[in-house]
């Protein structure tokens, strides 16, 4: 009897697109983040104690001086500005209970170059796991799978396939004497590309090769209704 044809699933576009876009949105809240914490806050902060030494309620002409001053600056108005920073400027306009400080003191700062730190760590983890998992498969031939990582699993070895989930997920779990291995449709060969589906094709190969137990999803039926006669006879 001649070989069975290998069956290999590379991993699918859907996989390689979510990774980019998982590593861009970590990437954009880091750039996000350090502008804040190294040049937007600060800025504030400077405009911020800009505005104190220029406010005076009891002056109507502190309108004009902050409106020249802000005029070219991107800045917002007098009434925005004191709309906007109510609480802050009540402080300043009473001395006697204490200079409240920066508009964003150093904690909020700090906080920000963290939070950007962090963000860049896993930018740059989400790029590792994508390089790493590039170039794997997972494969059949006449006598094993071969798992994306980890030894072949030959068919003769494995008890149980579980396939529960595979209508839902694309996941079925291989029960073998070493342990337990996945098989995962959506990540390696999707079911969009062919006809019938590489992954498919792996799965009927190894439910043809192995002679264990299956675990299929069952629904449960919805208890029937009883109808005119029977309800009739109650």
């Amino acid at each position: 009897m001649a070989d069975l044809q290998r069956i290999e699933a590379p991993i699918t576009s859907w996989y390689a697109r979510r990774m980019l876009f998982l590593g861009a949105i970590c990437l954009g809240l880091s750039g996000w983040f350090a502008y804040d914490g190294f040049f937007g806050y600060p800025k504030k902060n400077e405009t911020y104690e800009a505005f104190k030494k220029i406010y005076d309620e009891a002056d109507p002409k502190w309108t004009d001086q902050w409106n020249a001053y802000s005029r070219g600056r991107g800045i917002e108005g007098a009434s925005a500005w004191r709309e906007k920073h109510l609480d802050k400027l009540k402080h300043s306009a009473n001395p006697e209970e204490g200079d409240p400080g920066p508009f964003y003191g150093e904690d909020k700062l700090r906080e920000q170059k963290v939070f950007s730190l962090g963000t860049l760590v896993a930018a740059l983890a989400v790029l590792v796991v994508w390089l790493l998992n590039r170039k794997k498969s997972m494969a059949v031939d006449d006598e094993s799978f071969y798992p994306p990582k980890g030894g072949p699993v030959a068919f003769a070895d494995i008890q149980r396939v579980d396939k529960r989930k595979w209508e839902s997920q694309g996941l079925a779990f291989l029960t073998h004497g070493g342990g337990r291995t996945r098989v995962d449709g959506l990540k390696y060969g999707g079911f969009k590309n062919a006809d019938p589906p590489l992954p498919e094709l792996i799965l009927e190969r190894i439910l043809a090769k192995f002679s264990g137990e299956i675990v299929e999803l069952v629904e449960e039926e919805e208890p029937a209704e009883p109808s005119e006669k029977e309800a009739a006879k109650e």
